[in-house]
């Protein structure tokens, strides 16, 4: 035996999981340097509140601050760059938690400065709550309406004896359902003198298994993780059937959340983190395509090409061409992160039966329309570099091959006009044209 192939030998395969944890050391030092940044006072010298409708034109504002301050720093382009796609990803994280808070549950609630921020990138929800229980600005209410979500059990015993008892009354009648069942709960305690260790006794079983299936479906993570970690070792058995139940929930949305907001990748994630080691790894391989997709939102980006590597050989070709789709969309839309690498990456990963599909299939011809629209004519060389005469035709003739030329022509793209006669059309009428 070689030296080599034991120094193959010795070497473990990798594991999927390996890139489901931490994110890089690189990221968490920007990911807090951009934090530092939106937290000073010149950016967030106001408190406002989630409520207001110009929320977006807010944090706008703010987030042009934020790249004022990102450009005078002594750095390097490259590093001001993906600074830059920090803020884009902060700014996005922001508004994703005003959404939750009012949009969800219409709790008009001053969002704190600092933010509390996790290592990944997103904000930590459960001590941002915690911050927001303290401050006497906000009513009583909506406070206990945060203890109860994410089961701060101190916070709910104080705040629910000092509420008046019409509104705990009215709390037994509750919409919401984690709302309903601390107020049951609590309730029950009151009546029979119980004392709080009893109330968490209260959620064991089936109702609080109940509660739990909710908070999934509903997409209330928080609620989730508090409800979990009180579940019995039988009931927690459920999560591979409600992560399944929520890939295909996400695989039957497809494409229609692209335009809209896209809430299922937080839950899908948690759902597989809890997961054993065995069960996680075939879920991998049975729904590998919303897997992905979760790894293309922000901050899970830095993880999709080694994720990719790993369940390519699981995904089919009509999910490749959807993921094409998607990257090429969020290049069009988004800036928190370097999407024109990434497609390029992913494109040359893709196997030749993933290739010929999405360049032959009419579902998948939007992406270059997304391409074409940022000018990406690398990209565009790359995709068309492997499609035949019969490919260039079908695509050229198609709706959207009309439609991307008549719109470069219109908006006087020579350049690109001339990258689509010269890349996108069979080579006899490239040549003539």
């Amino acid at each position: 035996m070689t030296a080599r192939s034991m120094e193959n030998k010795k070497k473990p395969p990798t594991k999927i999981l390996d890139y489901t944890g931490v994110p890089s050391l690189k990221h968490q030092a920007l990911l807090k340097v951009a934090v530092l940044l939106w937290n000073t006072e010149t950016i967030l010298y106001e408190p406002w509140n989630s409520f207001d409708d110009i929320a977006r034109r807010y944090l706008g504002k703010r987030s042009s601050l934020v790249e004022y301050c990102i450009n005078a720093l002594p750095l390097p382009v490259l590093l001001k760059n993906e600074l830059s796609r920090f803020n884009a990803g902060i700014y996005t994280e922001i508004f994703k938690w005003n959404e939750y808070q009012f949009d969800k549950y219409g709790l008009e609630i001053i969002i704190p400065k600092p933010l509390c921020w996790n290592l990944s990138g997103t904000i930590n929800y459960k001590k941002t709550a915690e911050l927001l229980i303290q401050d006497s600005r906000i009513d009583k209410f909506p406070r206990f309406f945060l203890a109860c979500m994410y089961g701060l059990e101190d916070s709910i015993k104080e705040l629910w004896r000092s509420l008046p008892r019409e509104c705990r009354n009215t709390l037994l009648y509750s919409d919401f359902y984690f709302i309903f069942y601390w107020a049951s709960s609590l309730t029950e305690c009151d009546s029979e003198g119980l004392n709080e260790q009893e109330i968490i006794r209260l959620f064991n079983e089936e109702l609080l298994k109940s509660v739990f299936q909710t908070s999934i479906r509903m997409c209330d993570t928080p609620v989730s993780e508090y409800m979990f970690e009180k579940l019995r070792p039988e009931d927690k058995l459920i999560l591979t059937y409600l992560f399944e139940e929520t890939a295909k929930t996400i695989c039957e949305s497809y494409p229609s959340h692209s335009k809209t907001k896209f809430v299922y990748p937080d839950v899908l994630c948690w759902l597989l983190h809890k997961l054993d080691e065995k069960e996680r790894e075939r879920m991998f391989e049975l729904h590998s395509f919303p897997v992905l997709l979760c790894y293309l939102e922000w901050p899970k980006q830095e993880s999709f090409i080694p994720m990719t590597k790993c369940l390519l050989k699981f995904l089919s070709t009509k999910h490749f061409g959807y993921i094409l789709k998607e990257i090429a969309f969020k290049m069009a839309y988004f800036e928190d992160f370097n999407y024109r690498k990434l497609i390029r990456e992913f494109w040359q990963l893709g196997l030749e039966p993933h290739r010929k599909y999405a360049i032959g299939a009419s579902s998948c011809w939007c992406a270059l329309y997304y391409l074409f629209m940022v000018g990406d004519v690398q990209s565009i060389r790359m995709i068309f570099s492997r499609a035949n005469d019969t490919q260039k035709r079908c695509f050229s003739k198609s709706r959207w091959g009309n439609q991307i030329f008549k719109y470069l022509q219109y908006m006087g793209e020579k350049d690109l006009c001339d990258c689509f006669l010269k890349n996108c059309l069979p080579e006899k009428i490239s040549h003539s044209q």
